[in-house]
């Protein structure tokens, strides 16, 4: 506390400097503000968390854009969006490539792929260039990876950002 900072002022003055961070915005003086006048005190105003673009992650995994999906998780995790729910993200992007691959495959046309999965023919047509190059199986190796990685995540074996960073890496490199 601010009481027991003052009481060791004169260690404090001759030894260290003190950086004390106060998140939450002051919005009337302190009852030890006269005390810490004889103090140097410098205020940096609040800092906005970087917006988050929504769908920041899902193109970068898309592009197989390494530091594109890296930076758009960290993006996500300084607005507050939970670990958990990304690697949700990553799976339903993984999932839905899968899918539409195998509608694909089995020799649909976009127009009937897009009634199947509940997409516009636009979308089925974006898809299907985020999925060229990228097999079946190696998908569906993806998606089991992802969900062992959730499980790591979830049984404290890894840690959550640690385990969802490896599955982007994973995602934009196979």
């Amino acid at each position: 506390t601010l009481e027991a900072l003052h009481a060791q002022r004169e260690v404090f003055e001759t030894t260290a400097c003190v950086v004390l961070l106060v998140e939450a915005a002051r919005t009337t003086r302190h009852p030890l503000h006269a005390r810490l006048a004889a103090w140097r005190v410098e205020e940096f105003p609040a800092r906005e968390t970087p917006s988050a673009k929504p769908f920041a992650l899902a193109d970068a995994l898309a592009a197989r854009d390494v530091a594109g999906a890296l930076g758009a998780a960290r993006d996500q995790y300084l607005a507050g969006r939970d670990t958990l729910d990304l690697f949700g993200l990553v799976a339903w992007q993984l999932n839905r490539w899968a899918i539409v691959k195998r509608l694909l495959a089995a020799g649909h046309d976009e127009a009937r792929v897009a009634v199947a999965v509940g997409m516009k023919p636009w979308q089925v047509g974006r898809v299907r260039g985020e999925i060229a190059g990228r097999s079946l199986d190696s998908l569906d190796r993806l998606l089991e990876r992802c969900w062992q990685l959730v499980r790591d995540a979830k049984s404290g074996r890894a840690a959550p950002e640690a385990a969802l960073e490896q599955c982007v890496l994973e995602v934009c490199l196979t």
